[in-house]
């Protein structure tokens, strides 16, 4: 496990998920048992910087919108209490200096299965994972993600996004409009 500096966590308010498992009789065991009684709210992001990922033959160009998150308080922050994200919206984080391959993300009580490119100085992507909610009420049974290469930034996405738009690692990202190619 890697120390709470190298991990953003995310926290979810899992009220909807304890209605669920009381409407629907899910059984879904300690997981209903442990949830917290606090209601659900969806978090106010911002989301103010549109970018384009780029198929390495710069044939396929997919637009998204994010929400950016560069201070430390604002990637412990993350995605923390939001239930749904809108198609091709998500989270950029950005750090200051190349983060190690040994950097992790959490999981910690959100509700959203999300996927995560990890993006290098130039804008290349150099990974994706995919990363599952933990609805552990203790973090320390929460794994971490760990980006397994070196990068700059990070996006993280609805899970499924890269794959169902072809994003493949070797593909880049930029910030601003979606470019026509210039033959």
């Amino acid at each position: 496990m890697t120390s709470p500096s190298q991990t953003r966590f995310h926290r979810a308010d899992l009220a909807w998920l304890g209605l669920a498992c009381i409407g629907l009789g899910l059984g879904l065991g300690s997981a209903c048992a442990k949830l917290p009684q606090s209601a659900s709210h969806q978090a106010d992001l911002r989301f103010q910087l549109t970018g384009c990922f780029y198929s390495a033959d710069q044939s396929l160009r997919i637009p998204v919108t994010l929400a950016v998150s560069s201070s430390r308080a604002d990637r412990q922050q993350g995605l923390q209490n939001v239930s749904s994200l809108p198609d091709n919206h998500g989270m950029l984080f950005r750090y200051p200096e190349d983060q190690s391959r040994n950097f992790s993300f959490w999981m910690y009580q959100t509700l959203l299965p999300l996927d995560i490119a990890f993006i290098s100085r130039d804008g290349r992507l150099e990974g994706i994972n995919s990363m599952l909610p933990c609805l552990s009420a203790d973090p320390g049974n929460c794994p971490g993600y760990p980006a397994g290469i070196p990068f700059r930034q990070a996006i993280e996405m609805k899970a499924g996004f890269y794959d169902e738009n072809g994003i493949r690692v070797g593909d880049t990202f930029s910030p601003g409009p979606c470019r026509e190619p210039t033959d």
